[in-house]
């Protein structure tokens, strides 16, 4: 993790991490795009000649050994998508807001306008020769105005135990589909409803599944549940989303991890922290309180947590 940071480090400095594509852009994410300075430049010329990001001859086992975590076996298991891609554990904050899309709090964001978001509608449409090329890339250093040493980069996520990652009720690599205003709604989250509800405590699993929800599956895939987390609930919390849809399911996006009492993130200077699971949220922003919308702006409402993933809130939240 920590030469993850430091090869974003280096991807700055060459001046590599622009801003994000609009909805018509490439479905490749910012794993994709620091794959050269992994020492996987011949994955990143596949991607580069336009063949999507759920391939298996970009995503082969082992293709991207950073990317995965030796303590959680559910990564190599298979996803629906194809029959020999892996999986990766790697997960890119994107703050304290619900989603990337339109996000003025995290390192990572994407437009909704402009055009086809799937990658059937984009492969072929007239933009694609034209913008190919431009990966969803991480905001620049200059932005993380609250600080490097303060800011998270990235951090872990469990890989659900079905086939394919979607549908598992696990607590860890499962995801809750709520489905109803009372959790969610205009991009704001009840934290405090999923943390609270969403876990069946007797049967040791969550209260339901999203089907169409799985983490790490589409490492490559810039939809955030395939390789984002969110600082709104705690390390370990249980993931709750919005809706049961591959392109629309934010929500709670937790980090997670197989090691006992928190995880492990990267922070912007390349330094590597383990976060507990008993770090501040501020009561997980408050009894009843929505929160998250990704083009909110000022001091985050769950606390040092919050302020970990906000890169300009105007904290300087330490560990």
């Amino acid at each position: 993790m920590r030469d993850i940071g430091g090869y974003w480090n280096n991807a700055d400095d060459a001046g590599a991490t622009d801003a994000a594509q609009d909805g018509a852009g490439p479905r490749h994410n910012s794993l994709a795009m620091l794959l050269p300075y992994l020492e996987r430049g011949a994955i990143y010329e596949i991607f580069d000649r336009g063949i999507a990001p759920w391939d298996a001859n970009a995503t082969q086992p082992g293709s991207v050994p950073m990317y995965v975590c030796p303590s959680d076996a559910s990564n190599s298991r298979q996803p629906g998508h194809s029959p020999n891609a892996s999986r990766a554990n790697m997960a890119l904050s994107m703050g304290d807001v619900t989603s990337c899309r339109n996000n003025n709090r995290g390192l990572f964001t994407w437009a909704t306008s402009g055009g086809p978001g799937t990658w059937s509608a984009y492969r072929h449409s007239s933009r694609y020769e034209a913008e190919r090329r431009r990966l969803i890339r991480p905001k620049d250093m200059g932005a993380v105005s609250d600080g490097t040493s303060n800011t998270i980069f990235c951090s872990e996520f469990v890989i659900g135990n079905t086939s394919n990652g979607r549908g598992s009720r696990e607590i860890k690599g499962g995801a809750y589909h709520y489905g109803n205003e009372a959790f969610a709604t205009g991009m704001r989250a009840n934290v405090g409803m999923c943390v609270n509800n969403a876990i069946d405590r007797a049967a040791g699993q969550l209260v339901g599944a999203a089907s169409e929800v799985g983490r790490g599956a589409r490492y490559f895939d810039r939809w955030d549940q395939c390789a984002y987390f969110n600082t709104l609930a705690p390390p370990n919390a249980p993931v709750c989303v919005r809706n049961n849809n591959e392109r629309d399911h934010w929500g709670v996006l937790s980090p997670q991890s197989r090691h006992s009492g928190g995880v492990n993130a990267g922070l912007v200077d390349g330094s590597v922290r383990f976060i507990t699971d008993s770090i501040d949220t501020n009561n997980l922003g408050g009894s009843g309180v929505f929160g998250g919308h990704p083009e909110h702006s000022g001091r985050s409402i769950y606390g040092t947590w919050g302020a970990l993933g906000s890169i300009n809130g105007g904290e300087s939240a330490t560990l």
